[in-house]
């Protein structure tokens, strides 16, 4: 045989080889319509790299479902005992103890769990933002009373609102359904409803097994919304200097970490593991034009993998792998929440540069509960007091 031919074949061979296991995972987690798009873009990276990274945002969202009734409160502060001692055992590069984004679902609405979590937010353990599975029936119209039904309940114990009202929230969609991509949800115009009460980002993805999940991946970017589902999933990237108009879909890594595909998860069922972590790392999501900031946002279902995040002690371990990675590289490590790293990427946009520890509240401010402020419907407004407490 000519060694062209043998050449020839060996490539094919190869070819094959690599190409099989990602066509598995392409149609096993319905991933056709991201993963070649990831494919290329990393092979482009290879040629085109940009700066690495010199400060790293760290933020895990958490799709919080404690549970109902006293049962659930009795959970809720189990699982703040248990944060608190992880949190005040871990620091970023400036001092900050690692704090946690509740996206606390509205559907599993407990009023004895808000009341302690906003306790924990004036705490400085974190802050709350808004997770919700709405009923699959809801048109348009009626997400948008029922939005603002949800901004009322939370706004009672200081949640996603300002000290002067005005609503601001990250959120999450439930089974991922964002904007009518799955059966879960029938709302075709959610993108702009969301932005109109307020929310400034959308935090749902990265996700896997779902078409859901957008096609542009590992990137910052504007969705437009179209007035028909799947409005998300494109738009334009995040860039110094352009206008942001659009929802901000604020995605996590996702992407080929063989034999498996990588999307952000900290879970039961996705332990973390050092080199997991270093993709994310490497994953290097940052709003273009500013490379030397970059943005690791991972995911977690806590209250159902409580007892892998703290009795096994997986979320110490990313904590700790994240703190020796980002040393051993150079790279400055910032702990936010959710609103914290927006204004951050807000700040890049904007032409901001050096130490993002000072943009923390760029654009969004903190919520009233931080300062133990409680809000109230007054006359089509929030009506925000603190809040007297017993001696």
């Amino acid at each position: 045989m000519k060694r062209s031919m043998r050449w020839s074949l060996g490539a094919l061979v190869a070819v094959v080889v690599l190409a099989s296991p990602i066509a598995y995972l392409s149609i096993r987690w319905k991933a056709s319509h991201w993963l070649p798009r990831y494919c290329v873009s990393s092979i482009a990276e290879v040629f085109e790299r940009d700066a690495p990274p010199r400060h790293l945002m760290f933020v895990m969202v958490d799709h919080y479902e404690p549970g109902f009734g006293d049962e659930g409160a009795a959970f809720n502060r189990e699982w703040i005992d248990a944060f608190r001692a992880v949190s005040s055992a871990h620091r970023d590069s400036y001092g900050n103890p690692y704090r946690h984004s509740w996206f606390y679902a509205y559907d599993h609405g407990n009023e004895a769990v808000l009341a302690d979590l906003s306790l924990a937010v004036e705490e400085g353990l974190g802050e709350i933002d808004l997770h919700w599975h709405h009923p699959r029936e809801l048109d348009n119209a009626g997400f948008e009373r029922a939005l603002d039904e949800a901004v009322r309940w939370f706004a009672k114990h200081g949640a996603l609102v300002a000290a002067d009202g005005t609503p601001h929230f990250g959120y999450i969609h439930g089974n991922w359904a964002l904007d009518g991509c799955a059966p879960f949800c029938h709302v075709t115009n959610e993108l702009k409803i969301l932005q109109d009460a307020g929310c400034y980002a959308d935090f749902t993805f990265s996700t896997v097994g779902t078409s859901c999940q957008p096609s542009m991946v590992n990137t910052l970017y504007q969705a437009t919304e179209s007035d028909a589902s799947l409005s998300h999933r494109t738009g334009e990237p995040l860039r110094v200097g352009s206008p942001v108009d659009g929802l901000v879909i604020f995605g996590g890594p996702i992407g080929l970490l063989l034999p498996r595909l990588e999307y952000g998860a900290v879970e039961f069922y996705a332990k973390p593991t050092p080199r997991r972590v270093r993709f994310w790392v490497d994953s290097h999501i940052s709003v273009e034009g500013r490379p030397e900031w970059a943005f690791v946002k991972v995911y977690t279902h806590s209250a159902q993998s409580f007892d892998a995040l703290f009795r096994d002690g997986d979320l110490a371990d990313v904590l700790t792998w994240l703190q020796d990675e980002t040393k051993r590289r150079g790279i400055e490590l910032h702990y936010v929440t959710a609103r914290e790293a927006y204004n951050i990427a807000r700040a890049a946009v904007s032409g901001e540069t050096g130490n993002p520890e000072a943009y923390r509240d760029f654009v969004i401010p903190p919520p009233a509960n931080r300062t133990g402020l409680r809000c109230e419907p007054s006359a089509g407004s929030m009506n925000c007091q603190a809040v007297s407490r017993a001696p």
